[in-house]
C-alpha cells in the first residue's frame, strides 16, 4: 500500500510591503462602508444647512459642485465638466467661478472671499490630490477663509483595504489581495490622526459614507497657525505612518466611525450644526 505524503508547501497567508512590514492577508482589508454615498451627505448639507458660499478642490466632472445652491468656486487643474450640470454658463445664477489650476496656485494668487463677495466660506469640500501633504496644505489654506462654524469636508480618508492606499508602483507588485480594484484613496488617511493630535480644538466627525468615507470638520479657527508652523515636521511624521503597521481595524477604532444615518436629514444636520452660518 502506497502512502501519499502530505505536501510540505505552505500557502502564504501574509504579505510584505516594500518597507518590510509583514501583514496577514485577513488584516489587509475591512468590510465595505455601509453608509450612504458621500454625495448624499454633501447634498443634505447644501439642502438643509444652506451655506452662503462654497469652495471645492478637485471638481473633476462637477458632480458634487452641482449640489450647491450658492455662489461657488471650483478648483482643478484637469477638470472636464459634464455639460448636464450647466456649470460653465456665463449667466448662471448662482454664479460659478472655475479655476483650472492646482489648489496651491489658486490660494497663492487669489482671494476667494473677494471672488465670492463674502466674509467667510461656509462650506468647503477638499477632494483633490490624494496625497497627505497636498491635503494638509489644502486644509491650511482653506481654514483661513472659514468662520468658526464653517464646515470643511474631506474625502477618501477612510480606506477599506491596504491596496487602495498604495502608489501605482506599489500596487503593481503588492502581495495583498486587491479587494476593491476600482478605488484609489492614496495616503490621505494620515490626515485624521494628525488633526486629532495637532488640532484637538477642531470637531471632527468621520462617517461610513460609501465608498471611502467622509470627514466633516467644524469649530475652525482662521487665525490658527499650528498646522502651518509645524508643516515640515508634520509631513515627516506622516511619511513614517504606515497603515499596514497600524491595522485597518485599529485605525477605524481610533478615529471613530459614525453611520451616515446620524447625519442625513434636516433634523440631524440642524441639531449637529445648530450654529452653522452664524459667523
Amino acid at each position: 500500500m502506497t502512502q501519499t505524503a502530505e505536501s510540505e508547501t505552505k500557502i502564504e497567508q501574509e504579505g510584505t510591503l516594500l518597507s518590510g512590514v509583514r501583514v496577514p492577508f485577513d488584516q489587509s482589508y475591512i468590510a465595505k462602508h455601509k453608509g450612504a454615498r458621500y454625495y448624499s451627505v454633501l447634498a443634505d448639507v447644501h439642502r438643509y444647512l444652506k451655506p452662503r458660499a462654497y469652495l471645492e478642490v478637485g471638481i473633476r466632472g462637477g458632480h458634487s459642485m452641482a449640489l450647491a445652491h450658492c455662489p461657488m468656486i471650483g478648483i482643478d487643474p484637469r477638470f472636464t465638466l459634464d455639460p448636464k450640470f450647466d456649470l460653465e454658463a456665463a449667466d448662471r445664477d448662482p454664479p460659478v467661478f472655475l479655476f483650472k489650476m492646482t489648489s496651491d496656485e489658486f490660494f497663492a494668487k487669489n482671494d476667494p472671499l473677494a471672488i465670492l463677495g463674502t466674509d467667510c466660506i461656509d462650506f468647503m469640500f477638499l477632494d483633490g490630490m490624494h496625497q497627505s501633504d497636498f491635503l494638509l496644505r489644502d486644509i491650511i489654506n482653506s481654514e483661513k477663509f472659514a468662520s468658526k462654524n464653517s464646515i470643511i469636508a474631506l474625502h477618501d480618508c477612510m480606506p477599506i483595504d491596504i491596496a487602495m492606499t498604495l502608489s501605482r508602483s506599489e500596487r503593481l507588485v503588492t502581495p495583498f489581495p486587491v479587494v476593491y480594484p476600482n478605488f484609489w484613496a492614496g495616503d490621505v488617511w494620515r490626515i485624521v490622526p494628525i488633526l486629532m493630535k495637532y488640532r484637538p480644538d477642531i470637531k471632527i466627525s468621520c462617517m461610513d459614507a460609501h465608498p471611502t468615507g467622509l470627514v466633516l470638520m467644524t469649530n475652525l479657527d482662521s487665525a490658527s497657525r499650528v498646522l502651518s508652523d509645524n508643516y515640515e515636521a508634520i509631513v515627516e511624521e506622516m511619511r513614517a505612518m504606515e497603515l499596514a503597521s497600524i491595522g485597518l481595524s485599529n485605525f477605524a477604532q481610533t478615529i471613530g466611525i459614525t453611520s451616515t444615518a446620524h447625519f442625513l436629514g434636516e433634523d440631524n444636520l440642524t441639531t449637529r450644526y445648530s450654529h452653522f452660518a452664524a459667523g
